[in-house]
Formats: C-alpha cells, sequence, structure tokens
C-alpha cells in the first residue's frame, strides 16, 4: 500500500473532481484521468511529474493550477 501511494495515483480521484467542477461529466473525466494514467504508468512516472502541455494534450480544460499538486 506504501509503495501504491508513492506512486500518487490517489490524486487521481482529485484530478477527476476537478474535471467535474469545470464542467465535464464524471464519465468523460473518468475517462480523461485514466488516460493520464496509463501515461504516467507507461512513463514510469507520478501523475505530479506530467507537465501542463501533456495534461492539455489530453484535456484543454486543465490549467496551470493542477500543477500546484
Amino acid at each position: 500500500m506504501e509503495y501504491d501511494c508513492e506512486l500518487d495515483y490517489i490524486n487521481a480521484t482529485d484530478l477527476a473532481d476537478y474535471l467535474v467542477l469545470k464542467g465535464i461529466p464524471f464519465r468523460k473525466s473518468h475517462h480523461i484521468v485514466g488516460s493520464l494514467v496509463k501515461y504516467a504508468e507507461a512513463n514510469s512516472i507520478k501523475l505530479t511529474d506530467i507537465d501542463l502541455e501533456t495534461f492539455k494534450y489530453y484535456c484543454e480544460m486543465i490549467e496551470a493550477v493542477i500543477l500546484l499538486g
């Protein structure tokens, strides 16, 4: 469990909630976040290590505030 927490994917729920607050339906938000988690896993990085350009590739509505982690 400690290892999983270190991967930072626990923040995926917060990211999905953020997108819902931006007006994106939860189902679509869940899909976007799932894609970002797959990207992070494939690149052996944490969600918080993804740069804004990559976040915006998956969803233009993500703003720089998300990088504050």
